[in-house]
């Protein structure tokens, strides 16, 4: 029904070793479907590893994952990618396959903060001020009621969409650098979410966190994840919401992580 999907991801170094520890995790929790892995890493059990040299491309702004997307995901034969970063822990069975996210759309991105919210606390962006990020998006065509920052920590895109995504990626920040403004990967991601979604509401955070949810402020602070609910921290308003998401995207865990991979 929801045709044939595959997660991927990259990591080398103290994140290759990551990678296995989210793996694991992946596993234990009944994902059976292909994982595929661009890593330093020999094998990492329970996936397919392609392997990199770590010194083969260019890291500066994550742009890398856009240019695997495009390069290399792209010659897989499934119908959607679901990249997932390394620091990524699955603490329980998905809650539903993650294509009904996708809700008729060619990409899907959990667009987290509402940049206009009367109640936000923070005004900027990676450096960017919100009304300028705002700007830049209606520069480039964006026309939805609200924009919103996205975390790219988990995101997919259908395999007939990759080039107009990359695409559409690529533009944005190009624009954006010609303003003066460097963004990472996060900005072109939120600009071909708005663009290529017929309806950016349906895409928020806030209608999945049963699945994915970021832990940027540090619940599980070194150490891992262990499937209780923990309160998630908007970025602009700092209000918090408890949540209990399958996957937690636990950037302050890394060293945990990295520890169970090994």
């Amino acid at each position: 029904m929801f045709g044939s999907y595959c997660w991927w991801s990259i990591g080398d170094g103290m994140h290759g070793r990551m990678l296995q520890g989210t793996v694991k995790s992946m596993r234990e929790h009944n994902i059976e479907s292909d994982i595929h892995l661009w890593t330093d890493q020999e094998e990492v059990d329970g996936a397919t590893v392609h392997h990199i040299d770590t010194n083969s491309f260019d890291k500066k702004h994550y742009l890398f994952k856009l240019r695997f997307l495009r390069d290399y995901v792209e010659k897989l034969n499934y119908d959607y990618y679901i990249f997932f970063d390394a620091d990524s822990y699955f603490v329980r069975p998905l809650p539903y396959n993650p294509l009904m996210m996708m809700q008729g759309s060619p990409v899907h991105s959990f667009l987290e903060s509402y940049t206009s919210h009367p109640n936000n606390k923070r005004f900027d962006w990676w450096g960017c001020w919100l009304t300028k990020y705002e700007q830049l998006m209606r520069d480039r065509g964006v026309i939805s009621q609200r924009i919103y920052n996205v975390n790219a920590g988990l995101w997919i895109v259908q395999r007939e969409a990759v080039m107009a995504f990359y695409n559409l990626c690529d533009d944005f920040w190009k624009y954006c650098e010609s303003q003066g403004i460097l963004f990472t990967e996060e900005a072109p991601l939120a600009y071909a979410t708005h663009m290529l979604c017929g309806d950016a509401e349906a895409h928020t955070l806030s209608n999945f966190t049963d699945f994915w949810a970021s832990d940027w402020t540090g619940n599980f602070n070194q150490r891992l994840p262990d499937g209780s609910a923990w309160h998630f921290t908007d970025y602009f308003t700092g209000e918090r919401t408890q949540v209990n998401p399958a996957i937690v995207h636990c950037m302050r865990s890394k060293n945990a992580l990295s520890k169970i991979g090994e």
